[in-house]
């Protein structure tokens, strides 16, 4: 039974470093952001001034608690 206890910890502990390493890399990784494509920038500037898009539903059956959760 004490085998198996000191196992956990073990394997409690490589875990919570491997998390601690890829949580690293991540905040790391955000901090030093690589090049913008200015392509890319033109086109989310682009896309940001594109207005509402219509959206609808179609109905097939006369049901007045739908057309209440479509209001």
């Amino acid at each position: 039974m004490k085998h198996l206890r000191i196992m956990a910890v073990a394997l409690l502990i490589v875990a919570g470093v491997a998390a601690a390493m890829v949580l690293s890399q991540h905040l790391t990784a955000a901090e030093h952001p690589g090049e913008v494509d200015p392509q890319e920038v033109s086109d989310l500037a682009a896309l940001a001034k594109v207005g509402p898009i219509d959206t609808h539903a179609h109905v097939f059956q006369d049901v007045p608690a739908y057309y209440r959760f479509m209001k």
